[in-house]
């Protein structure tokens, strides 16, 4: 089994499950997030991008297909939401049991355009 794997996975079910601060327990104070809204450089970065993500998921996620080894791991997941079915890729490294770095790769369109459209109304 992959040790990078097992901790993607479990810092997904966290968050998935609105458990925040376990959710962090996973990443490293310093984790270099880089995702269709920019690169940051901190855990609460990270926690910051999944409390708004949770926000419009409409139900439960399903994991599409996963590989890892001891360091590293890419967990690709459809979550549907309230722009639709979104389907993402994420790139975990995994250092000493804690996430380092994640790149998050998906189709962030419509929720661009909404936030756009919020601000402006806002």
């Amino acid at each position: 089994m992959s040790a990078a794997l097992d901790t993607a996975r479990a810092f997904e079910a966290a968050w998935m499950a609105g458990d925040f601060d376990r959710a962090r327990s996973y990443l490293a104070d310093d984790v270099e997030i880089d995702s269709p809204f920019g690169h940051d450089s901190s855990a609460d970065a990270v926690i910051g991008q999944c409390m708004g993500f949770a926000q419009i998921v409409t139900g439960p996620a399903r994991e599409i297909a996963a590989f890892g080894d001891d360091e590293c791991a890419l967990v690709m997941t459809e979550i549907p939401s309230a722009f639709g079915r979104q389907v993402s890729s994420t790139r975990y490294v995994v250092r000493d049991g804690k996430i380092v770095a994640e790149t998050l790769v998906y189709d962030a369109t419509e929720a661009k355009a909404q936030l756009r459209a919020q601000q402006q109304l806002g």
